[in-house]
């Protein structure tokens, strides 16, 4: 019989494990399904300094590292497997990723928000060196600093007024 969760959680990001921290600290029996642990805006971080109760910077990678460690030490399953497909309408929701499938009770979806792909040259391999997406995360590193900031949107307005 195949084995039965309470929560399935998609995304291997922040969000994803803290859910699976509360979770599986909860006594829930859940697992973590990730594309890659490389593959997500903080893993592009080269470096984090303005999160809540880190004494020094780190990079993107390791704060994951941190995150992924407490889910685990809680009790939560971490799988590395693409989601390719989910059926959400049954009581027991199915997860599908090319090897298996996945059966529980709930499933969170925390996919994140790396939705856009590199345009520009360059743009891929100095991400989290130099190229950001965020000026509230990241601005304080480029202080006194020339930047240049691309679009022409009201969010990329406010990104070079910040």
């Amino acid at each position: 019989m195949e084995e039965l969760y309470d929560v399935i959680i998609i995304g291997g990001g922040p969000a994803g494990l803290t859910a699976a921290q509360y979770t599986a600290r909860s006594e829930l029996k859940t697992i973590v399904l990730d594309k890659s642990p490389t593959a997500g805006a903080l893993a592009f971080a080269d470096k984090i300094e303005n999160y809540p109760g880190l004494p020094e910077p780190i990079s993107g990678n390791e704060l994951l590292d941190i995150f992924r460690n407490q889910a685990l030490r809680f009790g939560a399953e971490y799988k590395e497997e693409q989601v390719i497909g989910v059926k959400l309408s049954s009581e027991i929701k199915e997860v599908y990723t090319m090897n298996n499938t996945y059966r529980g009770k709930s499933v969170i979806i925390a996919t994140g928000a790396m939705g856009r792909k590199p345009t520009i040259r360059g743009e891929k391999e100095f991400l989290g060196r130099g190229v950001s997406y965020c000026a509230i995360c990241d601005a304080a590193f480029f202080r006194n600093k020339t930047v240049c900031v691309i679009g022409d949107s009201e969010e990329a307005v406010k990104e070079a007024d910040f």
